[in-house]
């Protein structure tokens, strides 16, 4: 019996050591399933970061262009196509209007996020326009062009002289060229007629084709376009006579800096590195250039020949002599009395480092 009670304890003793050791090798497996949760959570999180497309549906940015079949403005159908911003995790809608106004007015009521625009429209912050400009996208306005109807007796700009010329909108890029014409010959700030047509290429041809206005100011691919078909003719490229300027601006709507500067930023990054990526890559630049604009390709190397090596800032920099241009332009085009303040139209701390 003793020998039975010693057997039984003996039992007994070795069963509970056996639960002991079941119970922390239980432990042991809980801490190897948490690491494990952990290790697979990290690889998660990191392929978050490598794949925007699993990022919110608050990176949609909705960008407008002022003039959807320029080429100034084709950098960003490249970085789409281009996967950069999906890359950086933005998924960009293209919204074109048809001239800087009604941009503008939508940039305004927030219906877009993001507007490529002209230098004079940065005078719509100080008028309490919700937005600012983030960036200087172009400097002195190589893809502009002064054109006229294939016909027209308009040799020389000196012929232009008292004419209507057609621009997009009041103030824009387009109307400060043609008041420049007038200017830069000493034919004072009446020296030419403007003549609000619209930023859409088919309006601007049906202006020169029905001789609504003498010459138009607008996009030099467009000039070369109609000049092939016999319908206008290239009198001459605006850079001849303006030399700084900024041609064109980024502006970014107060609410998108004030609740998403992080996405900004990003958006930004993504458009230099389009700009430095087409630099490599004329082939595909041509591709997306054409199906944007809806010129041949061989009139779209060209463009890109003539614009893409010079013509768009690589950083966003403001440079002072163009913020000057830009100033001095807002008087000529009577949109304020006097040279504004420009360092407070603009801003550069969402520009990459």
């Amino acid at each position: 019996m003793m020998r039975e009670s010693g057997a039984a304890a003996s039992g007994i003793g070795v069963s509970g050591g056996g639960d002991r050791m079941a119970a922390a090798s239980a432990k042991a497996g809980m801490y190897r399933l948490c690491c494990c949760a952990f290790v697979w959570c990290a690889i998660f999180m990191l392929m978050m970061g490598a794949c925007p497309s699993a990022w919110s549906a608050e990176d949609t940015l909705r960008v407008g262009k002022s003039s959807p079949g320029s080429f100034s403005f084709v950098p960003l159908d490249v970085g789409i196509k281009a996967g950069i911003f999906q890359k950086l995790g933005i998924n960009v809608q293209i919204v074109g209007f048809s001239g800087g106004t009604k941009m503008h007015q939508a940039l305004a009521a927030d219906s877009i996020d993001v507007a490529f625009g002209s230098g004079p429209q940065m005078i719509l912050t100080a008028k309490g326009a919700p937005m600012i400009a983030v960036a200087e996208m172009a400097g002195a306005p190589l893809s502009f062009a002064v054109i006229v109807p294939y016909d027209s007796p308009v040799r020389t700009l000196d012929d232009l002289k008292g004419k209507k010329i057609g621009v997009s909108g009041n103030p824009s890029l387009s109307s400060f060229m043609a008041e420049e014409i007038a200017l830069t010959r000493g034919w004072g700030d009446k020296g030419i007629v403007p003549v609000a047509i619209g930023g859409e290429n088919a309006g601007v041809v049906a202006a020169l084709r029905a001789h609504l206005v003498d010459a138009v100011t607008f996009d030099l691919r467009v000039g070369l376009q109609l000049e092939r078909a016999k319908q206008a003719r290239v009198l001459a490229p605006c850079s001849d006579y303006i030399t700084h300027f900024i041609t064109h601006a980024i502006f970014a709507q107060d609410n998108l800096i004030a609740h998403k500067p992080d996405l900004l930023r990003r958006f930004l990054k993504g458009w230099f590195e389009t700009i430095s990526f087409m630099q490599g890559h004329k082939a595909l630049s041509v591709e997306v250039a054409s199906k944007v604009t809806g010129a041949p390709a061989d009139l779209e190397a060209l463009e890109y020949d003539h614009l893409v090596p010079k013509f768009f800032s690589p950083n966003g920099r403001f440079v002072p002599e163009d913020l000057t241009a830009v100033g001095q332009s807002l008087v000529m085009l009577q949109a304020v009395a006097k040279a504004p303040d420009m360092s407070k139209l603009y801003r550069q701390d969402f520009l990459p480092q």
